[in-house]
């Protein structure tokens, strides 16, 4: 996805939640341990959720999601300084 590709080449970006006023964030391909410990902590969090995500996730890849070593690229977002200076 270009969204993916546009992070890979700046990890500067503005994060939009619902209505609120964008913030700006650092963002990180998390390495394939990291991922696994995402995946599961969101299944596990948000099981309703993840029974309907997790086999649109599933057919974009061509393949089942295990417990570890899935070949699934994520991000990590962070808060820059800038954000948290605009928050006080």
């Amino acid at each position: 996805s270009q969204w993916f590709q546009n992070l890979r080449a700046n990890p500067h970006a503005r994060v939009f939640v619902g209505s609120r006023r964008p913030v700006h964030a650092e963002a990180r391909m998390l390495t394939q341990d990291e991922a696994d410990v995402a995946l599961h902590s969101y299944a596990t969090n948000y099981p309703r959720a993840w029974e309907k995500f997790k086999p649109i996730l599933e057919e974009t890849l061509g393949m089942p999601i295990e417990d570890q070593g899935t070949p699934l690229p994520l991000v990590g977002l962070h808060l820059t300084e800038e954000t948290r200076r605009a928050k006080r």
